[in-house]
């Protein structure tokens, strides 16, 4: 009788399971649909679902392994969810505080048909997420990666740690790189309960149903959206071409657990004001999403090196003011404004937060632009 994996030393485990490369197969994609569904059954509300790795990268060579990446929201205890897999057929490869990782389809006579590898995270901890991106994005540097990985396959095939060590600098170079260039357009950040990504065609109902609502925009300039024409037009004309500018932040707000769009945060005037604005839909108010969102882009924001970020509200809106206070943003002066196109007289308090510690900075636009600073 034969040894139990559990009783194999990481030699012997590594000459059972060498580095192996194939071409890649339509298969995996539907692997990974089903083994989703599965896992979803199994994981908290609020929890997201990648397909990440090589496998999830058209047209290069992969080791016939879907790797997929759950990232868990930050109240969940991942060790207690990591045993419960165990009843799937999971084992758990290795453990950290913040990260679980766990493998199936591994047998004492090899690699059964289909292999997983799942990743545990919290929140954000997704670098694996950008690289696949990067990669599908640029077929080019996919191919790259794929000539390095066949490279090291040989010198690799029985040290699967070598293997991941000796690529880890290309994936750090181009995970960098495609940082960067999300930075140029809307890049998606994820919290506990919500996913900020770009407005796209399928959200012209949310549109109308966010900016149609007379109340939620009674402290907005524009007047409310009529219909689904309008808010298509809206879409198309004002919302996705700010995708196509040099920089933009432009987000819709998407409930992670039922997908639904409640929401969007924007920075405009980008160089200028750094105006920080948003509108949450009405029957999510109250919940602390508007503070959520708003740090959450404000984190970015420091991250991609922007000084300050300022935010403006209408004396008759306070509320709003009480997001920026728990931002940490202050109060700076205020300023009365002809409001367009509603065509009123509006006072506005201007808050700022600077994020390079210059705290003698505030950005004086508003009082240059208009006579009646108060």
């Amino acid at each position: 009788m034969g040894k139990k994996l559990c009783e194999m030393t990481l030699q012997e485990l590594w000459r059972l399971f060498p580095i192996s490369l194939v071409p890649h197969r339509e298969c995996w994609a539907e692997y990974y649909a089903q083994e989703k569904s599965a896992l979803g059954k199994k994981l908290p509300l609020g929890s997201s679902i990648y397909h990440i790795g090589s496998t999830a990268v058209k047209g290069i060579m992969a080791k016939n392994i879907v790797d997929i990446l759950v990232e868990l929201p930050w109240k969940e205890n991942m060790h207690t969810l990591a045993d419960s897999l165990t009843d799937d057929g999971y084992t758990v490869m290795s453990s950290s505080q913040s990260r679980v990782s766990l493998c199936k389809g591994y047998t004492e006579e090899g690699f059964a048909d289909r292999v997983f590898h799942l990743h545990l995270r919290r929140f954000g901890d997704c670098r694996e997420i950008i690289f696949r991106d990067r990669l599908n994005f640029d077929p080019a540097v996919a191919k790259e990666y794929e000539a390095l990985k066949l490279k090291l396959w040989k010198e690799y095939e029985f040290d699967r740690d070598g293997y991941t060590q000796a690529k880890s600098d290309f994936v750090e170079r181009y995970s960098g790189e495609a940082r960067a260039l999300n930075f140029l357009n809307t890049p998606e950040i994820r919290t506990e309960r919500l996913i900020l990504r770009r407005f796209n065609k399928n959200d012209v109902e949310g549109i109308l149903r966010l900016y149609g609502d007379r109340e939620v925009n009674r402290f907005l300039p524009w007047f409310p959206l009529e219909d689904l024409s309008q808010a298509e037009s809206y879409l198309y004309e004002k919302i996705l071409p700010c995708y196509d500018g040099e920089a933009s932040y432009n987000y819709a707000i998407q409930y992670a657990q039922n997908g639904e769009l409640v929401g969007y945060v924007h920075l405009h005037d980008i160089g200028g004001a750094n105006d920080l604005g948003y509108a949450i839909a009405k029957e999510y108010w109250g919940k602390g999403i508007a503070t959520e969102v708003c740090r959450a882009v404000i984190d970015r924001l420091a991250e991609d090196g922007l000084p300050f970020v300022t935010a403006t509200h209408d004396v008759e809106n306070p509320r709003s003011g009480e997001v920026m206070k728990r931002l940490g943003m202050k109060y700076a002066y205020s300023y009365n404004e002809r409001w367009q196109p509603k065509d009123i007289d509006v006072v506005f308090k201007m808050y700022q937060l600077n994020l390079d510690g210059n705290e003698e900075r505030i950005y004086s636009g508003y009082r240059t632009a208009y006579d009646n600073n108060i």
